[in-house]
């Protein structure tokens, strides 16, 4: 009703789960990464589990996009079923014939492993997902289990994923059925989003759809964050409520009193302002008066202390798994093997946002020449600090950065983040401006953006804060974590909060990235060359497919579409162009990208 009001392609909050949606926070990146190990893993169960509406079946899906095409998938939508129902379901699913009037449990498992032997045999491999897995019953899950037995030599010839609700950690826990719980090879439980993510995710979600304006201010964000406790779901009903009422008022933004008004009608009962999840909610209830004190000492002391991590819980059975707790793995399957060797080159990623630059031309030229890997191996490997390896931990690390008598030379910080490549300028460089770089290789992003972006580009960059008295510092940023992040400044690096680092940056940053062969600036759709056979090829490697067959690749309507995809997925602008940030973070999900990684992906 309001889409052409606001100028939107289509309804940009439906609670259907369409990857093209998918807000990649860094807790559905971690979810999706659960999701692609247990692909890869080759049989056992991975359990993911979240609050209705945290976006655990919209995962799924996106995960469903990039599996490769030797995976066949039988995917169960209505789990309250008999043991006989759920391997009838399995058989129709993978397109397993069975006679009508014969039906029982030995014969649907007898057909479903001849089938799954001829398939193992043909290179493929086979995936059972079941949705809203805490409806199985006991009986059913024990069959479930028996499937895990289906095997060669080797490896097992089934993959089990279960997507359900928080109660089924606690079915799982049952005495009875923990020899289904120690073959579960992966956990993780999909937390609400942040009250800054709630914001980027509306922001994201409007931007797919067309939106070519900020309708949500500031203020309308956190209240909708209050109210629906960080779940998609609810933040999805109640920003389409929004609209509608900013729509029938006439308006061009939503405005509190319209967002209270949608507030009582999605919520019903509950007050405006009460987050389904609030924790005040139930303090509320409580009938002691010191019991509420004692409650509030415990919160002050959580969260001054730092919110502990959770990920423990859900840690795997399995003893090659927890290396996807520790540390962050590739999001993304791993790229298929003999890609065109032209366009195994370089680069990195970005979108048409930033602002390219040209490179001093005092910089030392050549370093990255062509036909080398373009950067030296040993300094750039360990050239990156990361995790909590020497730095040094402050309270306030801000504030420590801006004390530091380096912190006020941008150069400084530029020599640093081009130490970080393996690289060094020359002593009688130009840095006032980013120009020069391509002398190396390289390109130049300077641009303005969030955390987020920094996520999604996974490069270190340059930050720039200002002081209480208008000064400009610097630092560069070569690590960021779940909760805090690694400045680099002289020779020392301080750990920051995110909090604070969120606080204290006006959003400036400045990057080097490597671009692939033959990049002259922004694609459009008709362009060819090099370039777009890069881009055609990369997008297969992202989605397990075949590459494209031909000399001559031109960047048309279909590839275009495919661009549009992958940008809407990882957070970027989903205009179709690709420029800096898309090329950068393509380079980042396949081989032949750049040798650092700021959130600690695995370099391929």
């Amino acid at each position: 009703m309001y889409r052409d009001y606001f100028g939107f392609r289509e309804a940009p909050f439906s609670i259907a789960p369409d990857p093209r949606y998918l807000y990649m926070s860094e807790k559905h990146r971690e979810a999706l990464a659960h999701l692609l190990f247990g692909v890869r893993s080759e049989g056992g169960f991975v359990l993911l589990t979240g609050e209705v509406g945290a976006g655990k079946t919209t995962v799924c899906r996106c995960l469903l996009e990039q599996l490769p095409e030797n995976v066949d998938v039988a995917f169960i939508f209505n789990p309250k079923l008999t043991v006989e129902e759920l391997l009838s379901t399995i058989c129709d699913e993978l397109g397993i014939p069975y006679p009508e009037k014969q039906k029982s449990v030995k014969l649907f498992v007898d057909r479903l492993n001849g089938h799954l032997l001829e398939a193992h045999a043909r290179g493929r491999s086979t995936l059972l997902i079941i949705d809203e897995a805490q409806n199985l019953s006991r009986t059913v899950l024990e069959q479930i289990r028996l499937l895990t037995n289906l095997e060669t030599n080797r490896q097992k010839l089934l993959g089990i994923i279960l997507l359900g609700q928080p109660e089924l950690l606690q079915t799982l826990s049952e005495p009875k059925l923990r020899q289904l719980s120690q073959r579960i090879i992966a956990r993780y439980h999909l937390g609400p989003l942040s009250k800054r993510e709630v914001g980027d995710y509306i922001n994201h979600r409007l931007s797919v759809a067309g939106a070519r304006e900020a309708l949500f201010p500031q203020a309308v964000t956190a209240r909708i964050y209050r109210l629906s406790g960080g779940i998609p779901r609810l933040i999805n009903l109640l920003c389409d409520r929004a609209l509608l009422g900013t729509y029938a008022q006439g308006k061009r933004t939503v405005d509190m009193k319209t967002l209270k008004r949608a507030a009582r009608e999605v919520l019903g009962h509950l007050r405006p302002g009460v987050s389904v999840l609030s924790p005040m909610h139930w303090w509320k209830a409580a009938a002691v008066f010191p019991l509420v004190l004692i409650s509030g000492w415990v919160a002050t002391h959580y969260w001054q202390t730092g919110r502990p991590s959770v990920e423990h819980l859900f840690r795997p059975f399995s003893g090659t798994a927890p290396s996807v707790h520790r540390r962050p793995i590739p999001i993304f399957m791993k790229p298929s093997q003999g890609m065109d060797p032209q366009v195994n080159g370089s680069p990195t990623a970005s979108s048409a946002a930033g602002t390219e630059t040209e490179s001093p031309p005092s910089l030392r030229p050549g370093a990255l020449a062509e036909g080398s890997s373009g950067f030296s191996a040993e300094k750039a490997e360990g050239g990156l600090p990361t995790g909590s390896e020497g730095r040094e931990t402050a309270p306030n690390g801000i504030a420590l950065l801006e004390k530091s008598a380096g912190s006020r030379s941008e150069e400084m910080a530029l020599r640093k983040l081009l130490s970080l490549w393996g690289l060094e300028p020359v002593q009688e460089q130009d840095w006032r401006t980013c120009s020069g770089i391509d002398s190396f290789g390289l390109r130049c992003l300077s641009d303005r953006g969030n955390l987020q972006e920094l996520r999604v580009l996974d490069l270190p960059a340059v930050l720039r804060f200002r002081d209480s008295q208008g000064r400009d510092f610097f630092g560069t940023l070569t690590w960021l974590g779940e909760n805090e992040g690694t400045i680099l400044c002289e020779d020392r690096s301080i750990s920051v909060s995110l909090k604070e680092l969120t606080d204290k940056w006006n959003g400036d940053y400045t990057l080097f990235w490597k671009p692939p062969p033959d990049y002259r600036g922004s694609m459009r759709e008709g362009d060819g060359g090099a370039l777009a056979r890069w881009v055609a090829f990369r997008l297969a490697q992202v989605h397990g497919r075949k590459p494209p067959s031909g000399d001559e690749i031109v960047f048309d309507g279909t590839l275009v579409q495919g661009v549009k995809d992958f940008q809407s997925t990882r957070g970027l602008k989903s205009d179709g162009v690709v420029g800096p940030k898309t090329l950068i973070r393509l380079a980042a999900e396949t081989a032949g990208g750049s040798p650092l990684s700021l959130t600690g992906r695995e370099v391929r």
